[in-house]
């Protein structure tokens, strides 16, 4: 074979050889380069999916919510007290004097309220906007406790037998503290204290629980 035949032909190789050397390196180049975007890419969907999953976890918290509000129902308790004037007039018979006399008592009255959290008394559910504890009404859980503040009998001198009649004047006060806390169970201010203590109570446990994001926007309706 003629010698300058055999370069041309090994010539040729040679420039097929580099080319595919060259084109396989570009290749190589290009599909190291879309698997790093590839990987890149997935990284931040599985972060994406992860920080998401954060936003909406609170849901696989809320029986174990549930557990623990009936576990802890004393701490959504709302004090309130109150002082009050009593006035009555006394038959001047039973006080041994010339005419009636009027006794004006005053005092104080702690009132204690709160609601019945029985397991089947109420619901913590998933909205679509957050969180939402449907509870009992609040109500008046112990009987008044009252405080005597003061008394006077305007007009009247000393009356002998004051202290005995001051005294069945406070048996009284029992059943009128008893009537005024059943009627303040339905006051805005007295249901406000009570929600509020109750979402404090929720956004610190699902704040506390691993996974979460973010605390959606709790609310309390009273069944």
């Amino acid at each position: 074979m003629d010698t300058g035949l055999i370069f041309a032909l090994t010539a040729c190789f040679l420039c097929a050889a580099i080319t595919y050397l060259v084109l396989d390196y570009r290749v190589f180049g290009e599909r190291q380069k879309a698997m790093e975007t590839a990987l890149h890419d997935q990284a931040e969907v599985t972060a994406t999916k992860k920080k998401l999953q954060g936003y909406t976890k609170y849901t696989d918290y809320l029986a174990p919510a549930k557990k623990t509000v009936t576990e802890q129902a004393k701490l959504f308790t709302a004090k309130v007290v109150r002082d009050h004037v009593h006035v009555e007039k006394v038959n001047k018979e039973k006080l041994k004097l010339k005419s009636d006399a009027t006794f004006i008592v005053k005092y104080s009255v702690e009132y204690v309220f709160g609601m019945d959290f029985k397991p089947d008394s109420f619901e913590i559910v998933a909205t679509t906007v957050g969180i939402e504890i449907r509870s009992p009404r609040p109500m008046l859980l112990a009987a008044p406790a009252i405080q005597p503040q003061s008394h006077e009998t305007p007009g009247i001198g000393e009356v002998k037998n004051e202290k005995d009649v001051v005294a069945e004047i406070h048996l009284k006060l029992s059943a009128q503290a008893q009537t005024d806390g059943e009627i303040m169970a339905s006051e805005e201010a007295v249901r406000a204290v009570c929600k509020m203590k109750l979402m404090e109570f929720l956004r610190d446990f699902m704040v506390k629980q691993p996974g979460m994001a973010q605390v959606p926007v709790i609310s309390v309706v009273f069944k």
